[in-house]
């Protein structure tokens, strides 16, 4: 592939969501209505980088194309004057309803409280009257950093997860109303809570799952304790019990993902069932050249297997990706080296079979190397970032003899999914679009099958 160098447009996407143009954070109100897929996200309108936070807005039939809609929601009210940041969204009575966090002017303290909005055709929405509907003042919660909310039904009771924290470290509240009142009547519920697990978590989303409870949130201050390059990174966590009541320890505790730029994921419930989750991937500045900085992951489906959460990529049709070509098989015939083609717009399935021993790397340029080794059950993914360093991402394997990885290579991002999306690793790589070709090195005891998807 020949680059124009002076013409930016490679380092988009195809498949991952960016803005038009401007700077886009986390994925908000993911749901379904009047049928089509609404994304929100926290949009800036005026620049590349964050600030004047406003809600933009994008549709889809597929959960992979998406139309541009105006923004939904902007600054403009006193109780939001500060930004209109996350929240989520549900379809109740042929109406869709917005629950998300005002932020009062920042000269005055910046008090943040939840606010909703209203739509009857999901392209306008209006804030209600009754807004503010809950501070953290009285309500067991911080009186400023009290946001994102994350609401849900069952039957005629209408819940909302919140983020916050107390002198413990971060928290989310759980507060509940009658179905029939959904912007009013909130009372605390119940508190989920880890004291070892940052100082503030953010973006909680909470659903069940065959009989599991599962709690994903954001938390602020772990990830440079643990060597990591980002301070704040997203983790699954387990209720043990069956209820949301009282105060409760979030526990069986892991990350959702080991790439770092991965942040803020939302879920939703698909029409036929499905559990689909989306996250944003976080660039701290456009790639030079771009007006563009932010994108979201692909859409993954949620499972659960013999107690194991997997993440499986919602995969385009393969009639409508580019370069459509069948890959050679490496059958551990001895050759320690294949090269293969490469192109921006294809899904590899990789499986990786026999003696796991030695190493296994996976080269894509200079930018991209994946490598699986024995000696310490861990596989790693190193990619060059925007400075021009690389950065090693870690996942462990534990000591598998055998690995199956699904990878996409979406021109300046990199989805890998490990065993079945056991484990997965995002990061945003801007040379991935110099590649041509990736090669495959390792020992000759590896049996390994390249397929094109």
């Amino acid at each position: 592939m020949t680059l124009n160098k002076t013409d930016k447009t490679y380092l988009r996407p195809i498949y991952h969501f960016t803005s038009e143009k401007n700077w886009i954070n986390d994925p908000n109100g993911f749901s379904y209505y009047k049928g089509q897929y609404h994304l929100f996200y926290q949009y800036n309108p005026l620049g590349t980088s964050w600030g004047n936070m406003s809600w933009g807005h994008a549709v889809s039939d597929d959960l992979l194309t998406w139309i541009h809609l105006p923004l939904a929601m902007v600054q403009d009210k006193p109780y939001d004057i500060g930004g209109v940041f996350s929240g989520s969204a549900i379809e109740l009575d042929d109406k869709h309803l917005i629950y998300y966090t005002g932020v009062g002017d920042p000269q005055n303290s910046g008090e943040q409280k939840q606010c909703g909005a209203v739509s009857t055709d999901g392209l306008h929405y209006e804030k209600i009257d009754q807004n503010p509907l809950l501070s953290g003042l009285n309500h067991q919660a911080h009186n400023i950093d009290f946001r994102d909310p994350k609401v849900w039904l069952v039957g005629d009771k209408l819940y909302m997860a919140v983020a916050t924290k107390d002198q413990k470290g971060g928290k989310i509240n759980i507060y509940r109303t009658e179905k029939a009142t959904p912007f009013s009547g909130f009372q605390w519920f119940g508190t989920l809570q880890n004291p070892d697990m940052g100082f503030m978590w953010e973006c909680p989303d909470y659903f069940e799952l065959e009989g599991e409870h599962i709690v994903y949130f954001s938390a602020m201050g772990v990830g440079k304790k643990l060597g990591m390059d980002q301070d704040h990174l997203v983790y699954i966590g387990r209720l043990m019990n069956d209820t949301l009541a009282g105060t409760q320890e979030v526990t069986a505790l892991s990350l959702m993902d080991y790439g770092t730029d991965f942040y803020a994921p939302q879920s939703m419930v698909t029409p036929d069932g499905r559990r689909i989750v989306i996250g944003w991937l976080r660039m701290a500045e456009p790639f030079e050249g771009c007006h563009w900085t932010g994108m979201m992951t692909l859409p993954r489906e949620v499972t659960l297997s013999e107690g194991k959460i997997q993440y499986s990529p919602i995969v385009p049709d393969t009639s409508r990706m580019l370069d459509i070509a069948p890959m050679s098989i490496l059958e551990g015939d001895k050759k320690r080296h294949r090269i293969y083609p490469y192109s921006p717009t294809k899904f590899y399935d990789i499986h990786i079979t026999d003696r796991i021993e030695a190493s296994l790397d996976l080269v894509f340029g200079d930018e991209a190397v994946i490598q699986v080794t024995n000696s310490d059950k861990q596989l790693r993914l190193s990619r060059k970032g925007m400075d021009g360093n690389a950065t090693i991402y870690t996942a462990p394997v534990e000591g598998a003899t055998e690995l199956n990885l699904r990878l996409l290579v979406d021109r300046s991002v990199v989805e890998l999914f490990i065993n079945d999306g056991t484990k997965v690793i995002s990061a945003i790589a801007e040379g991935l679009c110099n590649v041509t070709s990736f090669s495959v090195t390792g020992s000759e005891y590896f049996d390994i099958e390249v397929k094109c998807l």
